[in-house]
């Protein structure tokens, strides 16, 4: 059987991106502007603003092993 990976992809000015082309501000800017549009719509009103997480290592996004649960990149 073939290992199933999902990766998340960006579509910036009709190209495709992975968070690991875009980094991790970039894409969390992208995924929190979407979800507050989307949450507006539905009439929703934000009341605490997202975390930073500017500081934190950034990691890889994917590679994520559906079968074990385990991450390549942390072992988690």
């Amino acid at each position: 059987m073939n290992d199933i990976k999902i990766v998340p992809r960006f579509i910036i000015d009709g190209k495709y991106y992975t968070i690991d082309e875009i980094g991790r501000d970039k894409a969390q800017e992208i995924v929190v502007g979407r979800m507050d549009a989307a949450f507006d719509r539905l009439g929703y009103e934000r009341i605490k603003e997202p975390e930073d997480t500017s500081d934190r290592e950034e990691k890889h996004a994917g590679d994520h092993d559906i079968h074990t649960g385990v991450d390549s990149v942390s072992g988690a």
